[in-house]
């Protein structure tokens, strides 16, 4: 395992800090799905505004070596078909993929994909999808490799941690999901 690898809540803080990115972490009762994480993830102060994200692991049926990490505002609700057309897949193409895959590619389980998951994934090969909501906000909120967390960091952290990942056009994207 490489010294980088985000596997849990200290590995994530740890490289957070390592890497000079501000954030603020909240603990809470697990949160494996958007409506338990609107429930139980609540900030306060400097950081009551922030936006919680939803992440999305996804895979083209046809071909599998075609996958994306979406995140977006966990209130943004979108037609998976309409984000399907956007990338350039049939409709019933565009999967949510399964727990092996989503370990090998970003080191989560299932219930706890997160943008800074996209550090585990050193080949490059899942292309990430940020809604700009997200960059909009003042603070976004994602798991920290745990869902009974929630780390929340600024525009600016969201685009160390893509530079730190070494994604560039080609595979990281903002998106206003209202233009699908």
């Amino acid at each position: 395992m490489e010294s980088h690898q985000l596997n849990n809540l200290e590995s994530t803080e740890k490289y957070l800090t390592d890497n000079g990115i501000v954030f603020h972490t909240i603990r809470h009762e697990a949160a494996a799905t958007n409506v338990e994480l609107q429930a139980n993830a609540k900030f306060e102060g400097a950081q009551a505004n922030t936006v919680l994200a939803k992440q999305l692991f996804l895979y083209d049926k046809k071909k599998k070596e075609n996958v994306w990490l979406v995140c977006a505002d966990v209130k943004n609700e979108f037609d998976l078909k309409l984000l399907a057309k956007h990338l350039g897949v049939g409709a019933s193409n565009l999967r949510g993929a399964d727990e092996v895959n989503l370990k090998n590619y970003l080191g989560c389980v299932k219930g706890m994909v997160n943008y800074f998951s996209m550090i585990n994934d050193t080949d490059k090969k899942v292309k990430v999808i940020v809604d700009q909501r997200l960059m909009d906000a003042e603070f976004a909120s994602f798991h920290p490799m745990d869902n009974s967390a929630s780390t929340a960091v600024t525009k600016e952290g969201i685009l160390k941690l893509k530079e730190l990942s070494g994604r560039d056009d080609t595979n990281f994207a903002i998106l206003d999901f209202s233009t699908l």
